[in-house]
């Protein structure tokens, strides 16, 4: 059995290969974007400067999120004392310092075996 393909015309075979390109081109720069914002990134880390133009108290589900866990292991990890956190007097809402969240990161870090 054979296949047939539809007729195009000549103008829209050129349209699709110059969309293409423009996608191309786009993906490109899209990627060159990419690595010169990781190593800015990368510089800033370098130079000690931590969250650049970031907050740095996080409320109990963005801290939780930050380090990837659940409020309620963010909780604990608080009642056990592992953790310190932010609390302005008399209020009831705590915070946590970002510091604090890479400290905690960096102090739990092992080789796994």
């Amino acid at each position: 059995m054979k296949k047939f393909y539809p007729i195009m015309k000549l103008e829209d075979i050129q349209d699709s290969i110059s969309k293409e390109k423009n996608v191309n081109q786009l993906q490109l720069h899209n990627r060159h974007i990419r690595r010169q914002h990781i190593d800015m990134k990368n510089k800033i880390i370098d130079k000690g400067i931590r969250n650049p133009l970031g907050k740095r108290l996080y409320t109990l589900k963005e801290a939780a999120e930050y380090l990837g866990r659940s409020d309620w292991s963010m909780r604990d990890l608080i009642w056990k004392r592992n953790i310190q956190v932010v609390q302005p007097a008399g209020a009831r809402k705590i915070y946590l310092d970002i510091i604090d969240l890479d400290n905690f990161i960096n102090n739990n870090k092992v080789l796994y075996s």
